[in-house]
């Protein structure tokens, strides 16, 4: 059988099996193109895929801001030179490219910040007696323990709350 026609088989098949819209055949090469966003506007696709990026980044972001926070808050404070913590923070922080007015705005808002992060240790106990513990670091007890009751009542599972 010519490789041609071997080929043209296989865009059958991948069409009928995956439903993909396979483009042409170009030296027995099968290329494949999305067809998601079909049918709109150019600054609508990159829209699409910028907006998914722009997401992930800022969630990323987020992270980081409570882990400076959180490496500010136990190293013992906002030098980066007296706080080892910090700096190895600062650094892994540029690495993930954010900017250096975030990382130091962060810096600034946590020394003003009067609410110190407590270390809340929540015992959870499962089926059969095992032991879910559940380390938080947060400001708000209460709002994270309102946050966990969601999580608590959709297994069949008992709460305690001890803090450290």
């Amino acid at each position: 059988m010519n490789n041609a026609i071997k080929c043209v088989i296989n865009t059958h098949l991948l069409r009928q099996t995956f439903k993909l819209n396979v483009g042409p055949i170009n030296n027995n090469i099968l290329t494949t193109f999305s067809i998601r966003f079909k049918g709109h506007s150019k600054w609508q696709n990159i829209r699409h895929v910028k907006f998914a990026k722009d997401q992930e980044r800022a969630n990323l972001f987020t992270q980081l801001l409570k882990k400076l926070r959180m490496t500010i808050q136990e190293g013992g404070g906002p030098d980066p030179k007296t706080n080892y913590r910090l700096a190895n923070m600062i650094d892994y922080c540029k690495k993930q490219s954010m900017p250096m007015s975030t990382i130091e705005n962060a810096i600034k808002t946590t020394q003003n910040d009067k609410s110190k992060l407590q270390l809340i240790q929540f015992e959870i106990r499962g089926p059969r007696n095992a032991m879910i513990i559940v380390n938080t670091l947060t400001a708000n007890k209460g709002a994270t323990k309102t946050a966990l009751g969601p999580i608590i009542r959709k297994c069949p599972i008992s709460s305690r709350h001890h803090k450290i």
